[in-house]
């Protein structure tokens, strides 16, 4: 007879014990899908649909209010994790600090605990402990930007500590997380890669580190083409590489015309950097003999602000070793006066500055805060990391001595285990593999059933445009097919049902973002899908093609609806002023160029949706040229091998050599 054993309980019978295991399995797996469900960091807060419009103050205004009138704890959080990451996006540190002591993330909510642990942990050592947490769970979860931000942070805390052979550990592991969960979070997580390999690396990693950083430059730039909002933070990031790679050619390569091109590079505006491009670039002057340069450079430096972000006294003492390289003077005031707290890649670069002065006090200063750098920081780094390596080589001698203790316990084990399994019967063995088989496939089904669950979601949200609530080209493109099917049965049908294709682009918009800003162009595109929404039947497919261009494809039950949707949407956008933010009144026009698929019941009905949209845009910048302001419709191509020769040249150019035949609302039309 076999007894088995769980948890201190012994079952005679292996028929009840895998039932109660199973049992156990059922109960846990369906309590766990009750939690999921009711997990209220699952369940999205509710936000009007103007919300996305407010600024940040009205933003803000309108989550406080809601929160206050609130009764529902699950909506508090809600709201209040929402207002948080608003705090965030304006840098509001201290009011995400408070809000996180008020109302604590729930263990579920990472992106809320990642918030709160980097604005409220008041020092490195607590702030990498619960990193480090935070990075587990992340993972478990598979939240991939929630993983690479905390591996990120966390590398860059050892980085501080000295400990780089953990800091690159966590980068392998940040990168690629990083590089899958969006470019923003790559570009970070590169460059301070890229700054680590440069200032503790040796010159390998150094010219690693520098090709990272140009790598980064032309990534940050291709931005711009797909995101024009992202301008901001291609400004800033740019910067920040041209002022590291100038750094770079400063402090190690000692490469200073390579420097100053870099320095060069940075907009004078601003203003964070401004004082160390000066103080940086007049020292690369001095280092050249370009002594005029120099001096112009350094004046400057004096007029500027000081950084507000980071602390950079010890420019001061650069200025100095400067002005003593100049012969402009003999003061070092500032230099005795510099911090222990300054990096070790500034102290090692500005002591040796100070040491080759021509100024024997400088050079004395230089050297006593080489040896005090050398006692306070260098010393017990290395002493660490020959302990450290002490520490591993113990390590490996306890584990070379308990494995072979575990080799003598495990060949007695062996020998009972040898004798005990002598007595089992078969039949017994096989029931038991098939439950556990059973137990797993359960298992593997439910787990199946939860992640195709999140991919239909993702899947979903891949399909819509966030600014405008419409879908996008990708909806489009899954779904133009089975408009096209219709046409086709309903034509087999003896049912001439066509569809029209319409192309939308407003006027001018480039104008409106130029003369009031991007803000003001969202609000414009925003009403613009409002109106045509409202113009248009619920059945018709309105999707935001790209930029400002929008596309609406829509049955015809009747020809002259062809062209009455065109003028419809026409008159909704342009007949009444838009009424913005801050009693802004714009006009606005658009442009519409369409298609229409069959223009007849003999038509080739196997012609690619994407021929149809090339027509229509044509037709589009028929439009445009012309007058603006209008639509141009086209009701057919007179012979199919004529398409291609359409389709490649001006559309006036195919109506003046009668290949189509076009309808339009252009007032005075130019044929020339």
């Amino acid at each position: 007879m076999i007894l088995l054993q769980w948890n201190g309980v012994q079952f005679k019978s292996l028929s009840n014990f895998i039932a109660l295991v199973f049992c156990v399995f059922v109960s846990t797996q369906l309590f766990a899908s009750e939690v999921v469900t009711t997990n209220i960091t699952e369940v999205p807060v509710t936000l009007p649909q103007v919300y996305e419009t407010y600024s940040y103050e009205e933003k803000v205004d309108w989550l406080k209010q809601a929160i206050d009138n609130s009764k529902s704890r699950d909506n508090i959080y809600r709201l209040t994790t929402e207002l948080v990451f608003q705090y965030d996006l304006n840098n509001e540190t201290e009011l995400i600090r408070s809000t996180c002591q008020s109302l604590p993330p729930e263990s579920k909510d990472l992106d809320y605990r990642l918030l709160c642990v980097t604005a409220h942990v008041d020092n490195d050592e607590t702030k990498l402990k619960t990193l480090v947490v935070l990075q587990k769970d992340a993972l478990e979860a598979d939240n991939i930007r929630v993983a690479a931000e905390s591996s990120s942070t966390i590398a860059w805390i050892y980085s501080s500590f000295g400990e780089i052979e953990q800091a690159f550990r966590n980068y392998e592991i940040a990168l690629p997380l990083a590089e899958y969960a969006n470019i923003y979070l790559f570009n970070d997580v590169t460059l301070n890669l890229a700054t680590l390999y440069i200032v503790h690396g040796d010159s390998e990693y150094v010219e690693k580190g520098i090709s990272l950083m140009l790598d980064a430059i032309e990534r940050v730039n291709n931005l711009l083409l797909d995101d024009p909002s992202a301008s901001r933070y291609v400004e800033n990031t740019l910067a920040r590489i041209h002022f590291n790679l100038g750094i770079a050619n400063t402090f190690h390569r000692t490469n200073y015309p390579q420097a100053l091109h870099y320095f060069g590079l940075i907009d004078p505006e601003l203003t964070e950097l401004r004082q160390s491009v000066l103080v940086f670039s007049s020292l690369a002057y001095a280092e050249l003999n370009n002594f005029e340069e120099s001096k112009a450079l350094l004046a400057q430096s004096f007029q500027v602000p000081s950084s507000q972000t980071f602390n950079s006294d010890y420019l001061k003492c650069y200025q100095e070793v400067i002005k003593v390289k100049l012969d402009d003077s003999t003061e070092i005031e500032q230099c005795h006066l510099l911090s222990e707290s300054t990096s070790v890649e500034v102290q090692q670069d500005l002591l040796k500055r100070m040491i080759d002065a021509e100024h024997a006090e400088l050079s004395l200063i230089g050297l006593q805060k080489l040896y005090s750098l050398y006692i306070n920081s260098l010393l017990p780094l290395l002493k660490q990391n020959s302990g450290k390596s002490a520490s591993r080589t113990e390590l490996t001698r306890l584990q070379q001595e308990s494995r072979l203790k575990g080799e003598l316990i495990n060949k007695e084990k062996a020998l009972t285990a040898a004798e005990q399994e002598k007595l089992a019967s078969q039949s017994n063995l096989t029931i038991a593999i098939i439950a556990v088989f059973i137990l797993l496939l359960l298992m593997v089904v439910l787990q199946l059933r939860q992640k195709q669950k999140l991919a239909d979601q993702f899947a979903q949200m891949s399909l819509f445009d966030k600014l405008t609530g419409l879908n996008n080209r990708h909806y489009f493109e899954q779904n133009i097919k089975r408009e096209m099917r219709f046409v086709k049965r309903a034509i087999e049908g003896d049912r001439y049902t066509p569809i029209a294709i319409y192309l939308f682009d407003i006027d001018h918009f480039k104008n409106v973002n130029d003369t009031y800003g991007h803000d003001v162009g969202d609000e414009v595109l925003i009403e613009f899908a409002r109106r045509i929404n409202e113009a248009i039947r619920d059945s018709d497919m309105f999707i935001r093609w790209g930029g400002e261009e929008f596309l609406l494809v829509a049955r015809l039950f009747e020809l002259d609806d062809y062209y009455a949707i065109a003028e419809r949407v026409r008159g909704a956008i342009s007949d009444t002023e838009f009424e913005l933010e801050n009693m802004l009144k714009l006009k606005v026009s658009c442009t519409i160029g369409s298609v229409i698929f069959p223009s007849s019941p003999e038509d080739d009905l196997t012609r690619p949706w994407d021929q149809l949209v090339k027509l229509a845009d044509n037709a589009l910048y028929m439009g445009k040229r012309q007058q603006r302001d209008c639509w141009v419709c086209v009701d057919k191509v007179i012979a199919e091998e004529n398409f291609s020769l359409v389709l490649s040249q001006d559309l006036e150019d195919s109506i003046k050599d009668n290949l189509v035949e076009v309808t339009h609302s252009i007032k005075e039309f130019d044929r020339s």
